[in-house]
């Protein structure tokens, strides 16, 4: 199956059948692959290209023509799902163009980890559009409106870039015990002097019950005797 070249499509919802509709008009062929058998059966009795199988498994995809494909697209919502397609996709070929459909940003990063080529999330995409449809509303010229969704879009995700260095460098640079993070802690304070470090370093001072400080007090004072001018009589 799919000797020739082709675009995988992992999920055949609405967002796997529009992008399915976009390549048929271009003249593109795709593969759909689903877990919804009365989807799969109702594609197939019109003509569509539709499998039914799980598109985590590896051998669902080799015979979906993988080793062949131009690209792949996974249009589940659950991201859960996607980063499994993108672990068994990367085992079988590391070469291949990949687009993640998600609901949102907030895992972008662990999908792009996870080999994902292009990550395209929901919720910022639409505010793009609905912010382009404004634009357009108040006459302004179409080059334009592109070249202010396209920055947008860049400033995003060079931003959600930035966040995933600064927090693996911090992973790295932070230890994780408590008394090395009270070290670490205390060698970065500019200025500080060495006293100034071995009282932060020093473990700090037990809590005392009055019982025990008034043992401590009188263990501490002088020993009465019969001689002693400052004995004290109970």
């Amino acid at each position: 199956m799919a000797k020739r070249e082709h675009v995988i499509l992992c999920g055949f919802g609405r967002v796997g059948q529009n992008v399915a509709r976009v390549l048929e008009a271009q003249g593109f062929e795709y593969i759909a692959i689903d877990l919804d058998a009365v989807r799969v059966r109702t594609a197939r009795q019109i003509g569509q290209p539709v499998v039914y199988g799980d598109s985590a498994d590896e051998q669902v995809l080799e015979e979906v023509g993988l080793a062949n494909a131009n690209a792949v697209v996974i249009s589940f919502s659950d991201t859960r799902t996607s980063l499994a397609i993108l672990r068994s996709l990367r085992r079988l070929r590391a070469d291949v163009p990949v687009l993640v459909r998600t609901p949102d940003d907030s895992r972008l990063l662990e999908l792009k980890t996870a080999g994902a080529t292009e990550v395209v999330p929901e919720a910022f995409e639409a505010s793009l559009m609905l912010a382009s449809h404004v634009l357009m509303s108040l006459k302004v010229p179409p080059a334009r409106v592109m070249r202010s969704v396209a920055e947008l879009r860049g400033n995003r995700y060079e931003m959600l870039r930035n966040v995933d260095r600064a927090r693996r460098w911090h992973d790295r640079t932070t230890p994780s015990s408590p008394s090395r993070c009270v070290r670490w802690c205390c060698r970065r304070a500019r200025g500080a002097s060495a006293s100034a470090w071995m009282k932060c370093a020093a473990p700090a001072p037990k809590s005392r019950s009055p019982a025990s400080a008034a043992r401590e007090s009188s263990a501490a004072s002088p020993r009465a005797t019969p001689n002693s001018r400052t004995a004290t009589s109970w």
